[in-house]
């Protein structure tokens, strides 16, 4: 039996499915609708490493933009390590939900932003 996978590449014409995970990569620009757009502009990493005992867990903190109509909004969403899907609501009229940022950090392993993808839905 063979199995088919599907490979989704985002286009401008998948704003009309954002309501599925997508796999998003940082500073490329994704359409929401024909007006609206998404860039994850950076982000700053402090998860404790997965090889390592820390007093603190860390979180990610992702620097968004939105833009609509020609304008363009910042937002600051901060991820924390638990393993859970987290929402964030209003964030420019959208609800976002991340499910996992990866690669998840280790000791041995210097992750650059190129590396980093966040798993996201869009409603």
């Amino acid at each position: 039996m063979k199995k088919i996978v599907w490979n989704y590449t985002l286009s401008f014409s998948l704003w009309l499915v954002w309501s599925f995970h997508h796999v998003l990569n940082l500073n490329k620009e994704y359409c929401l609708n024909e007006d609206e757009s998404i860039t994850i502009d950076s982000l700053l990493e402090s998860r404790c490493p997965a090889n390592v005992e820390c007093v603190w867990e860390g979180q990610v903190n992702l620097y968004i933009s939105i833009k609509t109509n020609n304008a363009s909004h910042q937002h600051e969403i901060i991820f924390k390590n638990d393993d859970n899907i987290q929402t964030f609501n209003d964030i420019s009229g959208y609800t976002l939900s991340i499910e996992a940022i990866t690669p998840y950090p280790i000791t041995s392993n210097d992750n650059t932003p190129e590396d980093y993808t966040i798993k996201m839905k869009i409603k």
